[in-house]
């Protein structure tokens, strides 16, 4: 997309993103609440291939680059070169203000072009255990805007504890209910395995003896081909289920839900505290650093949001009678008082907000 001699003029964010939903949708959000003020523009790796990207109307620019391992450190160096001598292209072109890192090492050849070029940058760190490249970016960020109180190898610069501006439905629970095609009398259960899914979680999941006259689920997948197969398990059990590949627009669902299950991706955590809902915790188990498991202990011994079960552990009937448990034993209301005294305790500034400080 060509840019109009308008926005020549405009001064220019650039969000660093790419790869999952964690590291795009926040980036999405800041988008929406700096649209009017400057123009963002999305820089990355893989970006126009990105499902999470097919609908943005902001412009987005691919550099190259490669995700990291000591097998193929060749290839991410040779195309890391690239990255950085396309991203020092566009920095020059473009009217930048900032730029805006969300991680992962597809990011690390826009960062490392913002450092040389001292061009002024923000991080963004949602995890417990900070990322490799944030790490690496930390010392010199204007800001290192976190999510978790806590943070585990090493933010060297300035933080600040953020939130991200989260939508809330118009709808009352009885029409999300109606349009879902469930009951208000039967409990509803959010399943979640992160952007690109858990096909463990999914496999867990439809192996609990769910009682039909009891739960209904909204069930978000990830990956297209285990849509059939779970749907079609809940159908032959009559279980009443929503089920569907993945979702942007989650507020609907949360506000719904009297328990989440999912994986413990730090945007999964937020959107619990934001919604108030009470979760069981399943930590990928291949998440790089083991991240997962490290926000998940937070959000059960810091936050109180709810138990954590590790991926081998979860034994699904074991787990269903935890269910049970929770809903019977009033615990739930316990988690949701706790997700509230740690919101009041811990006072958070709007991500937005900080860039605008800045602008």
């Amino acid at each position: 997309m060509k840019k109009t001699n308008q926005s020549r003029d405009r001064k220019v964010v650039v969000l660093v993103t790419g790869g999952s939903g964690g590291h795009i949708f926040p980036a999405i959000d800041l988008a929406k609440d700096l649209q009017n003020r400057v123009e963002p523009l999305f820089l990355g790796v893989g970006l126009n291939s990105n499902r999470f990207l097919s609908r943005i109307v902001w412009r987005k620019i691919e550099v190259k680059g490669s995700s990291f391992s000591m097998k193929n450190l060749f290839r991410w160096a040779f195309f890391s070169l690239f990255g950085l001598i396309d991203s020092i292209k566009i920095y020059k072109k473009e009217n930048v203000s900032c730029v805006v890192g969300f991680g992962s090492f597809y990011s690390f050849p826009s960062m490392l072009a913002a450092r040389f070029l001292r061009i002024p940058y923000f991080i963004y760190e949602p995890n417990r255990i900070t990322g490799r490249v944030n790490r690496l970016f930390s010392a010199h960020a204007q800001e290192n805007c976190v999510l978790f109180t806590e943070i585990d190898r090493g933010i060297k610069g300035k933080k600040r504890l953020i939130d991200i501006k989260r939508r809330r439905t118009n709808k009352s629970r009885e029409e999300i209910l109606e349009s879902l095609g469930f009951s208000t009398k039967k409990r509803t259960l959010f399943v979640m395995g992160g952007s690109n899914g858990s096909t463990v979680l999914n496999h867990k999941i439809i192996s609990m003896p769910i009682d039909p006259d009891k739960y209904q689920l909204i069930h978000l997948v990830g990956k297209g081909d285990e849509i059939v197969l779970v749907r079609d398990n809940y159908e032959q059990r009559s279980i009443d289920a929503y089920v569907i590949e993945f979702s942007d627009k989650n507020e609907e669902y949360w506000s719904v839900a009297d328990l989440f299950i999912g994986s413990s991706g730090a945007g999964a955590i937020s959107e619990s505290m934001f919604y108030g809902v009470a979760a069981l915790w399943i930590p990928i188990s291949h998440s790089l650093e083991d991240h997962q498991k490290a926000n998940a202990l937070y959000a059960e011994q810091k936050i109180g949001s709810g138990i954590m079960i590790e991926e081998n552990a979860f034994d699904p009937k074991k787990v269903y009678r935890k269910i049970d448990m929770l809903f019977d034993s009033r615990k739930l209301e316990y988690f949701r008082t706790k997700i509230e005294q740690y919101k009041n305790n811990y006072k958070r500034e709007q991500f937005s907000d900080i860039i605008k400080e800045y602008l």
